[in-house]
C-alpha cells in the first residue's frame, strides 16, 4: 500500500451531467495499491477491509511508504493498525507525481541528467559514431527523461522547457561544447523537436487506452474524455488545462468536436495514418 487520496464527492461523466455515476476505487500494479474514495470514514473503512484480507494471505501494508492525500475536502487523520498516516501534498506513485506535471518534468529532468553524466565514457568516445551515440542515448537517457510523459499536461512554457533540456542532453551525448557554436539545426538535424515526438506518443497513449473497452469494458475508456466545468477565473487568469483538452490542442481541435475524436480514436489505422501525418 503505497497511495491514498480523498476528493469531494463528484458526478463523473464524459460529456455530459445526465451520465450515470461511475467511482473508480482502487489503482493496482503488483504490489503497489492505490485507493480512492469521496471521504474519509470511506478510505478508512477501505484500509481496514484490505488490512484483513491480506493478513489472511500472509501480506502486511508497510506504514512508513503509506501516504495519503486529499482534493477538496476537509484532512481527518487516517489510521493503519493505530498508527497514523501522513498527509501529504503530492504522491509519487509508480515513479511519477500525480498532482502536478510540473514537478514531474522537473524530476524527470534530474534523474536523465543523473544518468548521462554515469556514461560519460560513451559520450566521450572518439571511437563511436554519432548513430550509434544517439541510438543509446534514445533508447537510455530519452526513455529516463520521458517516462510516464504520456499522461503531462504540458502549458507553452513546459513545452519549452522540455525542449531546452532535451537539446541540451542531446549536446552533451554528442559531445557539442557550447563553445563551438555549433547551431541547434546541426545538432538535430533531421530529428523533430522532442515535444512534437511526445504530442505524438501521447495521441497514441490515448488511442490506445480508448479502444481498451473494445473487449471488455474499461475505466480507462471512460475517464479519458473525463472534463470537469472550470470554475471561474478571474480577468487574466487562465483555466487550468486538463488532458482532454491538452488532446485537443495537439489535433488542433474544439470541445465541439469531441464526439468526432472519439470516432477517430476508434478507427486504430485512421488513428495512426492522421498521428504519423501531423505535421512537426
Amino acid at each position: 500500500m503505497h497511495c491514498i487520496q480523498t476528493r469531494r464527492k463528484t458526478t463523473l461523466s464524459s460529456t455530459s451531467t445526465n451520465h450515470a455515476a461511475k467511482y473508480i476505487t482502487d489503482f493496482g500494479y503488483a504490489d503497489d495499491l492505490a485507493l480512492s474514495a469521496h471521504t474519509i470514514p470511506n478510505v478508512q473503512s477501505m484500509l481496514d477491509s484490505v488490512g484483513k484480507e491480506a493478513k489472511e494471505v500472509g501480506l502486511l501494508f508497510n506504514v512508513p511508504k503509506t501516504k495519503f492525500f486529499v482534493i477538496g475536502c476537509d484532512i481527518s487523520p487516517l489510521f493503519i493498525n493505530g498508527v497514523a498516516l501522513e498527509c501529504v501534498d503530492d504522491f509519487k506513485y509508480l515513479g511519477s507525481w500525480i498532482i502536478s506535471t510540473k514537478k514531474d518534468l522537473a524530476s524527470r529532468k534530474i534523474v536523465a541528467w543523473q544518468a548521462i553524466l554515469q556514461m560519460n565514457k560513451v559520450w566521450k568516445s572518439v571511437d563511436l559514431t554519432r548513430e550509434f551515440k544517439l541510438y543509446v542515448f534514445t533508447a537510455v537517457i530519452e526513455s529516463i527523461l520521458l517516462y510516464g510523459a504520456e499522461t503531462w499536461t504540458l502549458t507553452k512554457t513546459l513545452e519549452k522547457s522540455l525542449d531546452g533540456c532535451y537539446t541540451k542532453l542531446l549536446r552533451y551525448a554528442l559531445n557539442i561544447h557550447w563553445s563551438s557554436h555549433t547551431t541547434n539545426a546541426t545538432v538535430y538535424r533531421d530529428l523533430p523537436l522532442i515535444s512534437y515526438r511526445l504530442l505524438q506518443r501521447r495521441l497514441t497513449f490515448a488511442g490506445h487506452c480508448y479502444r481498451s473497452s473494445e473487449s471488455a469494458p474499461q475505466p480507462i475508456s471512460d475517464t479519458l474524455f473525463l472534463d470537469f466545468p472550470d470554475r471561474k477565473y478571474r480577468v487574466g487568469q487562465q483555466s487550468r488545462l486538463t488532458y482532454l483538452k491538452q488532446l485537443l490542442n495537439d489535433c488542433g481541435r474544439n470541445t465541439s468536436e469531441i464526439k468526432q475524436l472519439q470516432l477517430d480514436m476508434k478507427d486504430r489505422i485512421e488513428w495512426s495514418k492522421f498521428i504519423k501525418n501531423m505535421a512537426p
